[in-house]
This record gives structure tokens, C-alpha cells and sequence, in this order.
């Protein structure tokens, strides 16, 4: 007789795979195997946006700079950086699991919780030096463009500020200029 199975996934991820069928009628084994590819599709720049905080929020500048919103390589794989960082987040540190390769949503929800720890850090290294509630600095920002700036660094790796105590002020000593480029790409 012809069976019909329907397997019961708690979640479908990508990959490749192999279906191995075997049944036995009378005394002969019949073997059959099928290879499929299960790959993923990329969000649309709205719903990602959306999911981020909207345009300007850390989260999606980030996004935006790091993979251009894209979780998925143009065959639907996992989206890697240059040193293995996966998807949209490019999460490394600590390895993305399964489910952050193959959802933008998971990859986005471990990089906001990453996120949410360089502000906690952005914010003790910048509280050490606050003059009359503000923090003044050599490139006249306000308050909310100077802890941004240092949310991001923090992200992608190092400091953007550093105190100078004779001139009284943050001085900006990023360790490369990608918070720069990142912010003036958001703006053109």
C-alpha cells in the first residue's frame, strides 16, 4: 500500500538534507533517497526596520551598515562577514546558534540584547566624566550623538571616546572610522 507521512517540525531551519526510505515487500528491500535544500529569504527592508526601532535606531544602523539588511547570501544561506560573523547582526561573540543563522528575527533579538549591554558599558565609561549633567566634547554633539556613537563602537569593538583632562572634554579616538562612515551612509 501507498503510505503518506507527515512529520510534525517544531521549527523548519535551513540546510541540506537526506530522506532515506526504506520498506520492505515480501522478502526484497526497496531503498529510495531524496536530497532537498531548505534556504532562507531575506525580510524586506520595511519589516526589518520595523522589527528594529525604525530608521536611526542603533539596532538598524547597524544593520544596514553591516549586511545591508540581509540575513541571506544570494543562495539563501547564512549571510557571512568576513571573519565568520553570521547574518544581518553579524553575530560572533558569542557564535550565533542555529536559530540566529537561520532567523533574521533571533539574530536581531541576541544583537539587541548585545546592544543593550554596550549602552549599559557606553554609559558607566561616560558617567565618569559629566559636567553639569552634559558631556561636553571636541565635535560639539549633544549628549544623545555622543553616547550613540559610543553605543556603536562598543558593538563593533573598542571606544569612541576618550577623556581628555586638560582640555576637560570627550575626545573622540575611535579605533577605526566605521561609526563615522556608518552614521554618514544613514544620513545620504
Amino acid at each position: 500500500g501507498r503510505g503518506v507521512w507527515l512529520p510534525t517540525l517544531a521549527r523548519v531551519q535551513g540546510g541540506d538534507a537526506v530522506l532515506t526510505v526504506t520498506a520492505q515487500h515480501q522478502e526484497e528491500m526497496f531503498t529510495a533517497q531524496v536530497i532537498f535544500r531548505i534556504r532562507g529569504c531575506n525580510p524586506s527592508v520595511d519589516a526589518a526596520l520595523d522589527y528594529l526601532g525604525g530608521e536611526g535606531a542603533p539596532a538598524a544602523l547597524l544593520a544596514r551598515h553591516l549586511s545591508e539588511f540581509k540575513q541571506f547570501d544570494f543562495r539563501g544561506m547564512p549571510a557571512l562577514g568576513a571573519h565568520g560573523e553570521v547574518g544581518m547582526m553579524r553575530l560572533c561573540n558569542p557564535a550565533a546558534s542555529a536559530e540566529q543563522r537561520w532567523s533574521w528575527r533571533q539574530n536581531t533579538s541576541a544583537a539587541k540584547y548585545l546592544l543593550q549591554n554596550a549602552e549599559a558599558s557606553a554609559k558607566i565609561h561616560l558617567n565618569q566624566h559629566c559636567v553639569k549633567g552634559c558631556y561636553p566634547n571636541d565635535q560639539q554633539l549633544s549628549d544623545a550623538q555622543v553616547v550613540l556613537r559610543e553605543i556603536l563602537q562598543r558593538y563593533l569593538g573598542g571606544a569612541y571616546w576618550q577623556w581628555h583632562e586638560s582640555e576637560q572634554q570627550w575626545c573622540s579616538n575611535p579605533p577605526d572610522n566605521k561609526v563615522e562612515n556608518m552614521l554618514s551612509s544613514a544620513k545620504s
